[in-house]
């Protein structure tokens, strides 16, 4: 298959809702994609999807993201300008990226084990239910490659106790453009009881921030990294013995950052180069202008999503649980809502109508 992978792929992942604990709709979409490539998968009770393969690598990345029902109401409205990813809000680079590069990697390479986690961000919660639940398996891999960091050359190994010093060696030997660095909280803490690993920036930045963004070029320089050593280190490294630090389990969450929780350790870098207005959406788009190039699609998985946008929003606004019976798009234009009239709602509704420029119509 052509090496080359698009940017509007990336585009299509990233507006896949999938808040903590609320994966559902990016469970699906990656399951999707694993039976269009005829790729073997096991789903299990917390809602990890896996496959493991003795004698291959472990590609690694979470599904659940940071932000609230707001960012997921713009999901829609993600687009790319110059080379830069953004959008209204938190779009969820943090870990879409990385799933996209091992969907992309899982086209193209049969010889390569897998795990898309849930709850990462509230606390390694599927990694841990994973481990536990496959430790056998674990020890049959032979490293593993969590594709979850910001920015565009770390490798958290070593220093993070994440890895033996020789897997960090022979790493820096095949790829270019990467550094040891210290890294914060990742579902590397957890498997590295089981096999050496590392963390790889993806090309995000400013995560858990409502300005988060993505620079392509870096994408693609770590699919392609990470493409190098998972063809060229074929050796089983030793399991890495943990000397250095050890992570609070609440450490994450001890800092804020508007509405975004921060992670306490990971030290916001200086973007300042893709701060200008060129860069930043909010400085020179408009929703109305995105409006034009982003009609709403009738298919299934946006009217799944729709729903659950609207029922995000209304639970978390008004503190409500009232269940829809239908919602449903017509002639790309109206929200047409099968139930009784309520003003909560209604309030509720025409955010939507004002985000997506479309007629909100009751129907008894």
């Amino acid at each position: 298959m052509e090496d080359i992978i698009r940017v509007k792929d990336l585009i299509n992942l990233l507006k896949v809702p999938s808040m903590s604990k609320k994966e559902y709709y990016m469970r699906k979409f990656i399951i999707k994609k694993l039976k269009e490539m005829n790729v073997p998968y096991t789903e299990d009770e917390t809602g990890n999807i896996y496959n493991l393969i003795p004698n291959t690598p472990l590609l690694s990345a979470h599904m659940d993201t940071v932000g609230d029902a707001e960012d997921i109401a713009v999901l829609n409205f993600i687009y790319e300008e110059k080379g830069v990813i953004s959008g209204f809000g938190n779009i969820g680079a943090d870990d879409k990226v990385g799933i996209f590069i091992i969907l992309e990697l899982l086209k193209r390479y049969d010889n390569i084990s897998f795990v898309f986690t849930v709850q990462e961000e509230t606390g390694n919660v599927g990694a841990r239910i994973f481990v536990n639940n496959n430790s056998e398996l674990l020890n049959e891999l032979l490293y593993c490659i969590v594709i979850d960091r910001r920015g565009d050359s770390d490798i958290i190994s070593t220093q993070n106790d994440y890895c033996v010093q020789e897997l960090e060696n022979d790493i820096l030997s095949i790829i270019t453009g990467f550094k040891p660095a210290l890294g914060s909280i990742s579902d590397a803490d957890v498997f590295n009881d089981y096999l050496s690993c590392i963390n790889i920036s993806c090309g995000y930045y400013k995560p858990h921030t409502g300005d988060e963004f993505i620079i392509w070029s870096n994408v693609v320089k770590t699919y392609h990294a990470v493409k190098t050593i998972i063809t060229k280190l074929i050796n089983k490294y030793e399991i890495p013995v943990k000397t250095k630090y050890s992570w609070s389990s609440s450490s994450a969450a001890l800092s804020k950052y508007g509405k975004y929780p921060r992670d306490y350790y990971d030290y916001e870098k200086d973007y300042s180069k893709y701060n200008s207005s060129s860069y930043t959406s909010k400085l020179n788009k408009k929703q109305e202008d995105l409006w034009e190039s982003n009609t709403i699609n009738t298919d299934d998985v946006f009217l799944d999503m729709l729903e659950e946008i609207i029922d995000l929003i209304y639970t978390e606004s008004y503190d409500l649980d009232i269940d829809l019976e239908d919602v449903i798009i017509e002639n790309d234009q109206s929200i047409i809502v099968k139930g009784k009239f309520d003003h909560q709602l209604n309030n509720v509704l025409l955010q939507m109508s004002n985000l997506y420029g479309v007629v909100i119509k009751y129907v008894q």
